[in-house]
C-alpha cells in the first residue's frame, strides 16, 4: 500500500496501490507516467448525466443516458 505522505507530484503511476506492470504501459500509452501526469490528462471525452430529456426530444444520433419502466 502507498503511503500517501510519500506521494509527490514526480512519483511514478507504478508506484500507485492498484497499478501494476500492465496498467503501467496502458498509463504511458497514453502520456501519463507520473503523478503530475495523471491530474493534469483531461479525458477525450465524457458523459455529461444531469438533467433529463424525454427519449421522443432526443435529436438523432445522439448519445445519451435514459430511464424507464418495463
Amino acid at each position: 500500500m502507498s503511503n500517501p505522505d510519500n506521494i509527490s507530484l514526480t512519483t511514478s503511476v507504478s508506484e500507485l496501490d492498484g497499478v501494476g506492470e500492465r496498467k503501467a504501459r496502458l498509463l504511458h500509452r497514453l502520456g501519463i507516467d507520473t503523478v503530475a501526469d495523471l491530474i493534469k490528462h483531461l479525458p477525450y471525452r465524457w458523459e455529461f448525466y444531469a438533467g433529463h430529456t424525454p427519449i421522443a426530444e432526443l435529436p438523432v444520433d445522439t448519445i445519451a443516458s435514459v430511464t424507464g419502466t418495463v
